[in-house]
């Protein structure tokens, strides 16, 4: 399942137990207290809400959602290099 980060970390260590996607997304990030694992697990938890009980956070507005989306592509990269490390591959360049 694409919208659990729970469940996403679960399949990821069913292919193999050193594949623990809280290491990389559970690492503080620029001093905040809400990990990216955490706020991933928030933005599918606000996007479950609007999709499945049509409830919108009038909070949430474009700075937020700037914010989260450069979060959510930090959240891609430290996975994609965790992989990489755990792997013993080289990083490519990569855009997103």
């Amino acid at each position: 399942s694409f919208q659990n980060i729970h469940k996403i970390a679960f399949n990821f260590r069913s292919l193999d137990k050193k594949y623990d996607l809280g290491v990389p997304l559970k690492k503080p990030y620029k001093r905040r207290k809400e990990s990216l694992y955490d706020q991933i697990d928030r933005l599918l938890e606000y996007r479950h809400a609007l999709i499945h009980r049509t409830q919108i956070n009038l909070d949430y507005g474009t700075k937020e959602l700037e914010k989260d989306i450069e979060d959510v592509k930090q959240a891609f990269i430290r996975v994609y290099k965790y992989i990489c490390t755990l792997n013993g591959w080289i990083p490519k360049s990569y855009v997103i």
